[in-house]
Parts: structure tokens; sequence; C-alpha cells
């Protein structure tokens, strides 16, 4: 026959029996009619099947779209966009997008436009983010966009959000004043309005990008205000942007406890932001768990196991799920893993990070450089490539005239002084090591400053020199 019958949950299904007779049967009917049963069908999942509706919101999307409800159409692809860009690849993330502008550029000019490309504008934001990188050409352009219509359309609130997707930018761009800027104008909007959810996204933001410029106690208690909210209340910042702000919160709040040297304390925020993000089915915020605390906390805590396991996770969750930057920063992490273990292509994997330094560069993202640089220098000084190690601390020590990456100062020279060492130039790995100790003093890290006294001290036992004046202070 041209139907099969079936029966499923106790429900009798039908099927054409052939893809052939349904397109026939489809093709006959009348324009008008088509859309009437798109828009029941639609109609139905939505309001009988929920859960359908929650697991499929593509389903919903193209009923709507060919049923001409345009305005439904878009709000399920931005629904489906999310659901993919949480669980599945990018690229299924982008496609949906591409949907919803399609549908975008059939609608006439209106206020109800400019709402509607709003939305498109933050979710692709969001999904470009994931597979591009933070600061790419298309990045910038819809960021700008969602700016723009927010002030258009005079909504506070969704300038608010907007302003925090252009601020990622900046931040990422290492344009520290304009980032400072944003985060300043962002707490006195939270501030005015009275809104706590606002406010503790704008406390997280300052608290950022102070702990990049070494402002850790002012960072430390701003992080700290901004968690004291249920994590429900600030849901919508992993929806729009797709951090997780309790995440982002423990992550500064770990870093600065570990700069300021109160590493016991800071082992509990990591553990806190590792276990939040394994209890959320969101890609992007476990990877982003995963790289600040799981590997690079742990990093700084010596901890080499905690670091190997972290990353095997965090690159296996980043190349499922498409996350570039990311994937990117995993496989720089590779070189220190590989040199951990004394494996035969450990120099290999210090050329490769370095190399990932470069791309992550060209890419413009400019965070944290310094940082990655002495990744690689250690994996080279783990390895006995001295030759290595000279060409990318030589880079690292040229990015430090950069100012948004002075806070990785005092590593790097700690590092140049670990390698002169190797070189036997004990009386330039001394200058190097009181170089890393007053840097360190100067940007208020006890934990690097320590670090240097502690690399300075060996060199003394050693007989590289004098004893060295108040070591211990």
């Amino acid at each position: 026959g041209l139907v099969d019958e079936r029966r499923q949950d106790g429900r009798v299904l039908y099927t054409f029996s052939h893809a052939l007779i349904q397109e026939a049967a489809y093709g006959l009917m009348l324009r008008a009619t088509r859309r009437k049963y798109h828009e029941r069908i639609a109609e139905v999942i939505e309001e009988d099947y929920p859960q359908e509706a929650q697991r499929r919101p593509e389903l919903l999307a193209y009923h709507y779209q060919e049923a001409g409800n345009k305005t439904k159409a878009i709000q399920f692809w931005i629904s489906a966009s999310t659901l993919a860009s949480q669980t599945s690849a990018a690229a299924e993330a982008m496609s949906h997008i591409s949907h919803a502008n399609d549908v975008l550029d059939s609608i006439p000019e209106s206020t109800e436009k400019d709402s509607l490309e709003l939305q498109v504008r933050m979710a692709e934001g969001t999904v470009r983010r994931n597979a591009e990188g933070f600061v790419s050409a298309e990045v910038k352009r819809v960021s700008e966009r969602a700016v723009e219509l927010s002030e258009k359309l005079g909504s506070a609130e969704m300038l608010f959000w907007s302003l925090m997707g252009l601020r990622l930018i900046h931040n990422v761009s290492g344009d520290s004043a304009a980032t400072l800027e944003i985060d300043e104008k962002l707490l006195a909007m939270a501030e005015q309005s009275g809104d706590e959810t606002l406010l503790a996204a704008a406390r997280v933001n300052l608290a950022t990008t102070f702990r990049f410029l070494s402002r850790y106690e002012e960072s430390l208690e701003l992080a700290m205000l901004a968690l004291d909210i249920e994590p429900e209340k600030v849901d919508v910042l992993r929806e729009l942007l797709g951090w997780d702000h309790h995440i982002v919160g423990y992550n500064n709040v770990a870093f600065c406890l570990w700069h300021l040297g109160r590493g016991d304390e800071a082992r509990r925020y990591v553990a806190l932001g590792l276990d939040r993000a394994k209890d959320l089915s969101h890609g992007f915020a476990l990877s982003a768990a995963l790289l600040f605390l799981g590997v690079q906390l742990n990093h700084f805590l010596r901890d080499e196991s905690a670091v190997a396991e972290h990353n095997r996770s965090l690159s296996s969750v980043a190349n499922t799920h498409g996350y570039t930057i990311w994937s990117l920063q995993a496989t720089m992490f590779d070189a220190l893993v590989t040199a951990y273990t004394n494996h035969p292509d450990a120099n290999q994997a210090a050329d490769v990070c370095a190399e990932m330094i470069r791309i992550k560069r060209g890419m413009g993202d400019q965070l944290a450089n310094g940082y990655f640089y002495g990744v690689a220098a250690e994996a080279y000084l783990r390895n006995g490539n001295t030759a290595g190690a000279r060409a990318v601390l030589q880079d690292g020590l040229d990015w430090l005239k950069t100012p948004y990456d002075e806070m990785w100062a005092p590593e790097l020279y700690r590092l140049d002084g670990e390698l002169a060492v190797q070189e036997g130039d004990q009386l330039t790995a001394r200058t190097c090591f009181e170089t890393a100790i007053a840097s360190a003093k100067r940007l208020n890290s006890l934990a690097l400053e320590l670090r240097a006294a502690v690399s300075l001290g060996k060199l003394t036992l050693k007989g590289g020199g004098p004893p060295a004046d108040d070591i211990s202070k």
C-alpha cells in the first residue's frame, strides 16, 4: 500500500511506504495547505510533546519556517543552535544560525526585525567564539552589531549582555584599557539597575581584569562577592555568552589565592569549579574549567599527574565539540605532559607548543601568551634542550613589552635564570633570579616570588656567588 501502519510506545504510527510517494503527495498540496499542516505539526509537538520540543528544537524550527511563522522559526533555530553548542559539534550550531539568518533576511525592516536580529547576533557570537576563537573578524562584527542593535532598541539589559560580548574581544586581544573601561561601565549599569544578576556578572568581569593587572587582593574581594548568588540566577550568562558565572568566579579566586601564597585554599576552589563543570551538560563551560582550573592551576600547584589527566580530558572534549581555541591550548600542554614522562617525542612536542603560540597570536589571541612561552620554555628545559629554550624565552621576554601580560614576567625571568644554570653561567642566573624576585614583589605575587627565591637559594647552595640577601623575605 501507499502507507504503512506500525505501533510504538502504545501509539499507532503511519508512514509512507516510500519516500517518493511522500514527495509526490507533498508536491500535490497547495502552498496554503502545506503551511497549515506545517504549523499544526509544530504546534502539536510544542504543546503536546514538550520534551521532544526541547530535545529537537530544529524540528519545530523547520516546520515553523515552512509554515511562514518567521518569529517562531528564528526562536527555535536559536534554541537548536544553543543546544548544539552545548552538546554537539560547533559546525551544527553554525548551520542552525545560518537557517535563522535566512529567515531573518526575508523579514522587512522593522523594530520586530531588529529585536529578532539581536537575539540571532547574541547566539551567533557564542557559536563563532566556540568555533573560530574569541577575536575573529566575524566575532567582532557580530558583537559590535549586537551592541548597535541594543542601543537602537533602547534595551538596557541587552546592552549590558552585548557589551560583555564586546568586552571578551578586548580582553583576549590584550587591550587592558578598553577592557577596564567596559568593565567599569558595566558595573555602573548594574549598580544603577539594582539587578543582582547584572551586579554579580559585572563583578566577576572586573575581578578577571584586576587579576590580569596583578591586582590580586581587589580581584579576590570582587570574585568572592560575585560568587555570593545562587547559580540559577546567573544561568543567563551561560545561555547568552557560553560562560558559566561560577566557574569564572572559582577560577578568579583560585588564581588570586595561588598568587597570594595560599595554595591550599586555591586547591579547594579548583575542586569546586571542576565539580560544577562536571554537573553541567555544557561542553564549552567544561572545556574552560578543564583548562583554567584542571590544567593551569594544577600546573601552578606542581601537580603533574593532575595536569596530564585534565589535559587529556580537555583535548577530548575540545576536539569532540570543535572548540578551536581550547583544542589549540590542549596541544600546547601536551609539551609539558610529554616532558613530565620523559617521552622520546618530548622535544618535538615542545616545538609544537612554540608553533601553537605563534598560531594563537596570529588568530589575534594575545591573552596569557607570556605564560605559554613559559610553558614551552619549561618543556625544553626539562628535556635539556637549551637552544629551544633560549629561542622561546627570547620571544617571551620580548612579549613582556605588552602591558597586559606583565603578570607572567617573574616566571619568564626565573626560567631565563634556570636556562643560564644549565648553560653554566651562574652570574647571569643570579641576576635573572634577583630580577624575578623584584618583579614578583612589584606585582604582588608571593607565589612567584617564592619560586624565584627557591631557584636563587639552590644556586647559592651550589656555590653560585655570595649568599642571597634576605631570601626568606
